[in-house]
């Protein structure tokens, strides 16, 4: 049966791959990256056309990050290379993760379906190829998971670096400060503190004014931001808070990794870069002998990885326009109905989880 699931992996990865999305997500990240660390505020260019530095070029609508992202981004970004030097530096940087990841849960459970399971990820592989640093971001949380009790002062250095992302990264924050890890929290917080600081004196704004410029930025988003209450409220903020408060007491009442794997899929975002988290709760399922179970979840991950990216390349083709089959399956409505199916099936799969968990 795992060989089937890898064997899904890798018809996916070929399938959704070669379709001309190599580093679509890249270059955005990497322009606000370049541009703080040149001293000039990223925020207020974003969506305009004409760039004040020719060569960096204009950030396109639909990309951002946090304050403090603007200089820990060049850990993924590196925007203190040329463009192309930073694709090479960041297709690298992804495949020292993936490996690392799978190394240190091969030697955590010695058993090579998982790692493999890890190794071979169409949502790790797709991310990497879209030059979005997701991928990345979830292997450093699984490995901060892994470490945090050995090693709370790395593992929070791991955690600063993920709040890149904080739409996902803070569901681990929930779960670390529901055990009380302080140290790990403690070293996090101060990271990404001096790291905002250090943002607003490079590009010359008080630490508050990036903050309220990141919030003020038009970056885009959409339904994608606003978790699972989205088919309930219409207000995608409001839709996202009330996702956010479930997401959380869920990870509070099952007090597990795999909680904080599920949650950070469904509690804000919910795209296919983020989805590589998802494998450890997918593992755990066959070591807890619930191999249905493990498939349902694992052949989701893969299936709504496809389906996030498939709707996004039909948007971009203008193909949800046409009025034919494509248009129907990918029209947002469904897309919404689909995602929320499956973030229903992953809230079924913690609790099945901490059962067996609890049973053994």
């Amino acid at each position: 049966m795992k060989r089937l699931l890898f064997a899904l992996n890798l018809i996916a990865i070929v399938l959704l791959v070669d379709r001309g999305i190599f580093f679509d997500d890249f270059t955005g990240q990497w322009q606000l990256c370049a541009y703080a660390l040149r001293g000039i505020d990223p925020y207020p260019l974003i969506g305009i056309e004409t760039p004040p530095i020719e060569e960096l070029g204009a950030i396109p609508r639909g990309w951002g990050t946090a304050p403090w992202g603007l200089l820990l981004g060049n850990f993924f970004y590196a925007g203190f290379l040329k463009l192309d030097a930073a694709q090479a530096f960041f297709f690298v940087l992804n495949l020292m993760w993936l490996i690392l990841t799978a190394s240190l849960f091969f030697v955590k459970t010695r058993e090579l379906s998982t790692a493999a399971m890890f190794l071979c990820s169409a949502g790790f592989l797709i991310a990497m190829c879209t030059g979005n640093a997701g991928g990345m971001i979830c292997a450093i949380l699984l490995i901060c998971s892994l470490i945090a009790e050995s090693l709370p002062i790395f593992a929070g250095v791991l955690l600063a670096m993920a709040m890149v992302k904080p739409q996902v990264a803070l569901a681990f924050c929930v779960l670390f400060l529901i055990r009380r890890q302080w140290k790990l929290l403690i070293t996090a917080a101060l990271i990404d503190l001096a790291a905002w600081l250090g943002s607003a004196i490079l590009v010359d704004r008080s630490p508050l004014v990036l903050l309220q410029e990141f919030f003020a930025a038009n970056v885009g988003g959409g339904s994608q931001f606003s978790g699972i209450f989205t088919l309930l409220l219409d207000n995608p903020m409001h839709a996202m808070l009330l996702s956010m408060a479930v997401g959380a007491a869920f990870i509070a009442f099952l007090r597990t990794t795999d909680a904080a794997c599920l949650a950070s899929a469904f509690w804000s975002y919910s795209y296919f870069n983020e989805f590589y988290a998802l494998t450890l709760p997918a593992a755990n399922c066959f070591r807890a002998k619930r191999q249905l179970l493990g498939v349902a979840l694992h052949v989701g991950i893969v299936f709504w990885t496809a389906i996030a990216f498939w709707h996004r390349r039909q948007l971009e083709l203008g193909a949800l326009d046409d009025g034919g089959v494509i248009a129907e399956l990918f029209r947002l409505e469904n897309w919404i109905e689909v995602r929320t199916a499956f973030c229903l099936l992953f809230i079924a799969a913690g609790l099945l989880l901490r059962q067996s968990s609890s049973k053994s």
